[in-house]
């Protein structure tokens, strides 16, 4: 079409109009035929078959008219094509060239498929024989939108609920050891303390028993009656002190998780024990002396408490030798409340201090006191209850019991608490 368009820009003869055409035909190795406006034909050019290999495959005839000197002309240019002599040659002339580009390509295929597809692919695998061995202490940073983001994402996802779950088994499980390592230990404490209620009866029942036969045979140890039956009287007291005590420390037992528990003022509950144990003090000159802290608040049960404190302060009135003194004194340290109680000139042998809360132990061998021996362990047994720290030590001629118990907040009683405080 250039061609054509060049013929037309120009006024040329016929001679000159030929001497073109094949000029293009040797340029091109083509055949041209020139007609004019009556399709006659002018010229004719034939060069293919001597420039290109025999036996074309195919021909192909372009046709164009145009206009020279006022003339209407149609030029027929006619292209042939080998069996690909010319095609075959530069391929074999480009052959290294295209092997070099295809391992060019590969490589880089090989890389985009291993940077985008293996990769991740490889790590994701990684982190499954992680997660086999319930190792979740990681996270599949692949962030991409595509099958695979997805994967690494629900990866993601599966390991969070997996270490959530683990956790709350594993938390399940210590407190399943945990209730079962104090169910067993309760179990042996209540064996222990059944045991020791029949021995510490079999006594009180042995000197009853000998003493009513004594005196329905009238053996002669037995005349002075009266003598016998106030004795007997006095162990049946003792006998049912025992029980009452017995009957108190097994109430914790019975006790569950739903007990009423409710803020109280430390500083009253004292106040009220004590008048409660006046008249015992008086009646051994005992001063106690009271430093109560104002306005401190625990949450508990206040029945037990009270009880167990009771037993505090009348252990120290009892165990205290006449016209001594007792100190009690309640003080705030940081977000608890410490109660102390003190009896002043006595003290309790270092190798049996800490047997004072077993059932049924007196510090006293002779056991010529009026005491059970269960004084102590309620006040345990309760305290335990609550989750009070508590403990008992010597302290300069003197021996001291000490609580520790959580502040709930300076207030009035806190109405429906009825959650124990841990």
């Amino acid at each position: 079409m250039k061609f054509v368009e060049l013929l037309e820009s120009k006024t040329l003869t016929e001679t000159e109009m030929q001497d073109h055409i094949l000029t293009f035909c040797l340029q091109n190795g083509t055949a041209a035929e020139l007609f004019d406006k009556n399709k006659n034909s002018l010229y004719k050019v034939d060069l293919s078959q001597s420039i290109l290999a025999e036996n074309p495959v195919y021909s192909r005839v372009l046709t164009a008219s145009f206009i020279s000197g006022d003339e209407n002309y149609t030029l027929d240019i006619t292209i042939s094509h080998n069996k690909g002599s010319e095609v075959t040659e530069v391929i074999k002339e480009m052959y290294p060239l295209i092997l070099i580009i295809a391992f060019i390509l590969s490589a880089v295929i090989a890389v985009i498929y291993s940077k985008h597809i293996a990769k991740p692919i490889i790590e994701i695998s990684n982190i499954a024989r992680r997660m086999e061995k319930l190792d979740m202490t990681w996270k599949c940073k692949i962030d991409r939108t595509d099958e695979i983001g997805l994967l690494a994402c629900s990866l993601n996802n599966m390991a969070i609920q997996l270490d959530k779950t683990l956790k709350e088994l594993d938390g399940a499980n210590m407190k399943l050891r945990s209730d079962m390592e104090k169910e067993r230990m309760q179990a042996k404490q209540r064996s222990d303390f059944f045991m020791s209620i029949s021995h510490e009866l079999k006594t009180p029942l042995t000197i009853l028993k000998g003493e009513t036969e004594g005196m329905l045979q009238n053996l002669t140890p037995f005349d002075n009656r009266d003598k016998y039956l106030l004795h007997s009287m006095q162990v049946i007291e003792t006998m049912e002190k025992m029980i009452k005590d017995i009957l108190a420390a097994a109430r914790t037992q019975m006790i569950n998780d739903n007990g009423v528990m409710r803020s109280a003022d430390i500083g009253k509950i004292v106040v009220d024990i004590i008048q409660n144990q006046d008249e015992l003090a008086r009646s051994k000159n005992i001063q106690i002396h009271m430093a109560l802290e104002k306005d401190l608040f625990v949450i508990l049960e206040q029945e037990l408490f009270s009880k167990a404190l009771a037993n505090v302060i009348n252990n120290a009135i009892t165990h205290s030798s006449e016209d001594s003194s007792i100190y009690i004194t309640t003080q705030r340290s940081g977000t608890e409340c410490i109660l102390t109680v003190k009896n002043v000139n006595s003290t309790i042998p270092d190798d049996e201090i800490q047997h004072v809360f077993e059932p049924f132990y007196k510090v006293d061998k002779s056991r010529t006191g009026n005491g059970t021996g269960l004084g102590l362990y309620i006040v345990k047994s309760f305290l335990e209850y609550h989750g009070f720290r508590f403990g008992i030590a010597n302290q300069e001629n003197s021996v001291i019991f000490t609580i520790v118990m959580p502040l709930c907040y300076d207030g009035p009683d806190l109405m429906g608490a009825d959650k124990k405080q841990q």
